[in-house]
């Protein structure tokens, strides 16, 4: 792959089919079977303050409500017991020895409500509720038991969730016994009502008989937990022509960039959160809903209004005419800062409808694109040439930090792809393996400023990639937990 060598950047030759960029995120945490393990509920969120991703007032208050049963026995004698209905769960433990039959359970419906509150926590309606909202369902049930050397009898076990997304299980062996099933769950809801309302049924039961001479505990758990996430939305492009209006021919070319970039947002990340980035994939090769090839800069414009994170792989614009170009339907448009950009493009042939000024002004000299427009971003990353170089005439960079984008991060010059070998193996790193090393580093919990740095690790200083510009607050955003800007 070759980007072009006087122009801005933009992908041009895929890898081979067969090599797939996958995030490669540590298995998640497990603990092992215990002997001394206390069933417990948890509700795995705080409570959000105030959004600034939506209204200056009203945010989502969780409240919890639970309907289920608990029960521990011991050679049928014990308790089963409803949950109280605002919680919190006893915990059931049985300790067992000698032939004892144990019996532990857990299992019910956990109804997370989400209710639009003002700053005193009273329902309103008035700054209506965003209709759009994402949120991240976590849950986990599970049974356990052990001691020294425990051996037991069996005959009945089970674990189950209702949420059937991102489901994974976890085994222990003897002499501590456990097994664990959880689900995470990233979806989109109405919340124009002002109440949403999501139940999920959890199950964790055990029923065994010890074996004589043994000793030991067991217990069930279920856990249940709702936040509110965030959005992303990545773009790249596909069947470029040789460059943009203006600029040197170049060659064309594709990278999943766009794809690959959603796939490790949608995390979970270091924290366990993620980004909303569309319906759950049904295989692993799907695209995500919101990693998007060869869309307009208006579609990017009007996405930078409401997402957290915002990125583009494609074309930058050349040195002294900075601007982020995009590909749609054999046009070329672009995202610039100043109207004097936009008329450089328009001379060069690109349509003046395609090309979207971030601070272009009225008659009356009021900016069209208000200042506060896209202070839900939490980061906007332009991998393009010149897509901050300001010489002149602004820069897409620059424009988006304007208007209120917490941390904007784009490329002084020109940035070259990588090199390959006759065989098709890369032998130079390049802009690829920068964006593929950038959002591992960016999930694993490091600021977006050192993750930029120690992306540019192995890719040699004539590809570009340490001429960066960061505008805003890059030195300590992280996009853990998944949030908005503000």
């Amino acid at each position: 792959m070759q980007f072009t060598s006087s122009c801005g950047a933009g992908p041009v030759r895929t890898a081979p089919p067969s090599r797939q960029w996958r995030a490669t995120c540590p298995p998640p945490h497990h603990a092992s079977g215990a002997a001394l393990l206390v069933c417990t509920l948890i509700a795995l969120v705080v409570a959000p303050g105030p959004r600034a991703d939506a209204q200056t007032v009203g945010h989502w208050r969780i409240t919890y409500t639970y309907s289920g049963t608990t029960t521990s026995l011991k050679n049928g004698q014990g308790t089963q017991a409803p949950w109280p209905e605002n919680g919190p769960i006893n915990a059931p433990t049985r300790d067992f020895g000698n032939g004892d039959q144990i019996t532990v359970a857990m299992s019910g419906t956990i109804t997370a409500t989400l209710t639009w509150v003002d700053q005193n926590n009273n329902p309103i309606t008035d700054p209506p509720p965003p209709a759009d909202v994402y949120v991240l369902q976590r849950s986990s049930s599970s049974w356990s038991y052990g001691g020294e050397e425990v051996a037991a009898t069996v005959t009945d076990e089970g674990v189950s969730t209702s949420l059937p997304s991102g489901q994974e299980a976890s085994v222990t062996r003897p002499p501590n016994w456990s097994h664990s099933v959880t689900a995470r769950k990233i979806s989109k809801v109405n919340g124009s009502s002002g109440t949403i309302s999501l139940p999920v049924t959890l199950d964790a039961h055990l029923t065994f008989t010890c074996t004589a001479g043994f000793s030991g505990s067991a217990t069930a758990q279920v856990n249940y937990g709702v936040v509110e996430v965030a959005p992303a939305d990545c773009y790249d492009f596909d069947g470029y022509p040789p460059s943009p209006p203006g600029e040197p021919p170049g060659p064309t070319g594709s990278v999943p960039a766009a794809k690959e970039a959603a796939i490790k947002l949608e995390g979970p990340l270091f924290d366990g959160t993620g980004y909303y980035v569309g319906p759950p994939r049904k295989n692993k090769d799907d695209v995500p809903e919101r990693a998007y090839t060869n869309h307009t800069a208006q579609h990017a414009l009007e996405q930078l209004k409401k997402t957290a994170i915002f990125y583009v792989f494609g074309h930058g614009g050349e040195q002294y005419h900075s601007s982020q170009t995009f590909w749609n339907n054999n046009q070329w448009g672009a995202i610039v800062q100043t109207t004097n950009a936009r008329e450089y493009l328009v001379q060069q042939g690109m349509p003046y409808r395609n090309v979207v000024v971030l601070d272009e002004r009225d008659e009356h000299g009021r900016l069209i694109i208000p200042t506060n427009a896209f202070r839900k971003v939490l980061l906007a990353v332009y991998q393009g040439c010149y897509t901050a170089e300001i010489a002149g005439q602004g820069s897409p960079v620059m424009g988006t930090r304007n208007h209120g984008a917490r941390c904007v991060l784009g490329f002084r010059g020109l940035i070259r792809s990588h090199e390959k070998d006759a065989q098709g193996n890369v032998v130079v790193k390049g802009a690829e393996e920068w964006a593929e090393a950038f959002w591992w580093f960016l999930i694993q919990g490091q600021t977006v400023s050192s993750a930029a740095y120690l992306a540019c690790d192995g890719i040699p200083g004539y590809k570009g990639l340490t001429d960066r510009q960061h505008l805003g607050l890059c030195d300590e955003t992280r996009i853990h937990p998944s949030r908005y800007g503000y």
